[in-house]
């Protein structure tokens, strides 16, 4: 790998990161702020904060488990 595709992985780990800890939970956060009589966009943007940061979370997982945590 190249240090410029190292960079460009490193930099895309970084967001995942970001999602993972900031996205996600907003999202989460934002959906409590909604009234209960729209429960379904709550429901929609709960599960999608929730499922955000658990396809990050694993993505980012099975990239610095394929390059080796040193490299990140």
């Amino acid at each position: 790998m190249t240090p410029y595709e190292l960079n460009a992985v490193v930099k895309t780990q970084r967001i995942r990161l970001m999602d993972v800890a900031l996205l996600g939970p907003f999202m989460v956060y934002a959906a409590s702020l909604i009234p209960e009589e729209h429960g379904a966009a709550r429901a929609a943007l709960a599960a999608g904060g929730v499922l955000t940061a658990l396809y990050n979370w694993q993505n980012y997982q099975r990239v610095r488990t394929a390059l080796g945590a040193s490299a990140l």
